[in-house]
């Protein structure tokens, strides 16, 4: 199949469900693309980590700002 007839075939199966079951397919498909994006770029992971505030494994140290900046005292994380 090429990949023309793939996208026909998607569309004319995709207009056969009702709204929810088409948002379940796109769910489906960006779940996949978010896999494929992961194991091609692993250290992006890193990155995104890094970026993601208070949820990743690592700091950027940005809790002490205040610390280093107006000289206010440290925080005490609870980590």
């Amino acid at each position: 199949m090429s990949q023309q007839e793939i996208y026909q075939t998607i569309e004319t199966q995709l207009s056969q469900l009702d709204e929810r079951e088409q948002e379940r397919v796109l769910m489906y498909i960006r779940t996949l693309l978010d896999q494929r994006s992961m194991t091609e770029n692993p250290d992006l992971n890193e990155l995104e980590e890094l970026v993601a505030i208070g949820k990743g494994k690592y700091s950027d140290g940005a809790e002490e700002h205040d610390h280093y900046i107006y000289g206010v005292p440290k925080r005490i994380s609870a980590k």
